[in-house]
C-alpha cells in the first residue's frame, strides 16, 4: 500500500469541478504531464475532437501495433497520453451515467459501508464517487501518470482511498463489490485478470463490470484482438464463477454476483434490465468477426460527449456551453 501525496494547488478541494472546468482540468493534467497549462489545454480540446488521438500519437512514437499487447504497448501505458483519453472519457454522459448507476446500486442494493475495490480506475473519479458516498474504498491502476493523478485528487478532495501498488497485496475474499469499468478488452490474458477480481471477491460479492470486447476500433486500438472473441459472451463470466444478477441493457455495466454465498436483494427492475439486454448481446457477439456495425457505438459515444466548457476554444476556437453539473 502507498500513501497519498499532499495536496498541490493544481487539484481543488471541489474534485468535481474539474469535469465541469475545461481550464481547471488542464492545469490538473499539466500538473501531472509535466507540461504548461496552456499546452496541456490544446492536447484537451485536440482529444475531444478526435477521440483516442492522444493514444495513437504516442502510439505511433513508440512503434506500437494495434489491437496486440508487446513491449512497445506496455510502455505506451507509463506515457501521459491516457491522461487526455481518460480526462474527456470522465466527462462522457455515458461514463457518468454508469459512475452514477453504480452508486445508487450500491447504495440501494447493500448500504453504505461496503469494502469496495476499484480495478483500473484511471483518474480516480470512480474511487472518489464511491469513498464520498460513504464506503471504503482501495483502487488499483498501473504506475504512471493517471495513478498520480489520481492520488492527487483523492488528496485534495479529502477521501479516504487506498491506493493498491501491487496486486499482489490483494487477499483473498477480501471485498464485497469490485468496479470493473473499460479494463478487461485491454488485458493480454483476460480470463486470468478476471479469476484474480473474482479471488478477491468474497461468495455472494457483487462485482460491477464494463468490456467491451467487440470495440475493436481506430478510436480504442488499446482494445486487444485476442479478446474479441468474448464480445457478447456471458459464458466467460460463468466460467470464473460469476452468475448474472442484473445490469443495464446495454451491458454498460453488467452486475455479476460471486457464486457460494448468499446474494444481496435482487432489485424489482433487474428481470426487465435483463430481458431487455439479451439483444443487445447478440449485436456484441457479431464483434467476434467484425468491427463494422460498430461506428455506431462511436457514434453514440460521439454524441454524448459535452464540451469542454465555455473556456474549451484554446486559442480562438470559440464558446461553447458549460457542460453543467459532473457530480458522481
Amino acid at each position: 500500500m502507498s500513501a497519498a501525496p499532499p495536496p498541490d494547488g493544481a487539484f481543488p478541494a471541489d474534485a468535481w469541478g474539474l469535469l465541469r472546468d475545461g481550464r481547471a482540468l488542464a492545469r490538473a493534467l499539466a500538473a501531472v504531464g509535466g507540461s504548461d497549462a496552456e499546452t496541456a489545454h490544446r492536447r484537451l480540446w485536440a482529444e475531444f475532437w478526435r477521440r483516442g488521438s492522444s493514444v495513437r500519437r504516442a502510439a505511433r512514437a513508440l512503434g506500437v501495433t494495434p489491437y496486440r499487447f508487446d513491449a512497445a504497448m506496455a510502455r505506451l501505458y507509463a506515457s501521459d497520453a491516457f491522461l487526455y483519453e481518460l480526462a474527456v472519457w470522465n466527462r462522457n454522459l455515458l461514463k457518468r451515467g454508469m459512475r452514477s448507476w453504480i452508486r445508487r446500486w450500491i447504495a440501494r442494493g447493500l448500504g453504505p459501508g461496503q469494502r469496495v475495490l476499484c480495478w483500473g480506475d484511471g483518474l480516480g473519479f470512480d474511487a472518489l464517487a464511491l469513498a464520498q458516498a460513504g464506503h471504503r474504498v482501495c483502487a488499483f491502476d498501473l504506475p504512471g501518470p493517471t495513478r498520480d493523478f489520481a492520488r492527487r485528487l483523492h488528496a485534495a478532495a479529502g477521501a479516504s482511498v487506498t491506493a493498491i501498488a501491487d496486486p499482489a497485496d490483494l487477499s483473498p475474499d477480501a471485498f464485497d463489490v469490485v468496479v470493473c469499468l473499460d479494463v478487461l478488452e485491454h488485458a493480454p490474458d483476460a480470463p486470468a485478470e478476471l479469476a484474480r477480481l473474482v479471488n478477491c471477491l468474497r461468495p455472494g460479492g457483487v462485482l460491477f463490470v464494463h468490456a467491451p470486447f467487440y470495440f475493436l476500433h481506430r478510436v480504442a486500438i488499446t482494445h486487444l484482438r485476442v479478446n474479441r472473441r468474448h464480445s457478447g459472451s456471458l459464458a466467460f463470466y460463468r466460467r470464473a464463477g460469476l452468475a448474472l444478477f442484473d445490469g443495464q441493457p446495454s451491458w454498460a455495466p453488467l452486475v455479476f454476483v460471486r457464486r457460494g454465498g448468499p446474494p444481496p436483494r435482487r432489485p424489482w427492475l433487474a428481470w426487465p434490465r435483463l430481458l431487455l439486454a439479451v439483444p443487445f448481446g447478440a449485436f456484441y457477439s457479431l464483434g467476434r468477426f467484425t468491427a463494422l456495425p460498430f461506428e455506431l457505438v462511436n457514434l453514440v459515444c460521439r454524441l454524448a460527449q459535452p464540451w469542454p466548457g465555455r473556456d474549451a476554444g484554446a486559442g480562438g476556437a470559440g464558446a461553447a456551453a458549460p457542460a453543467g453539473p459532473a457530480a458522481p
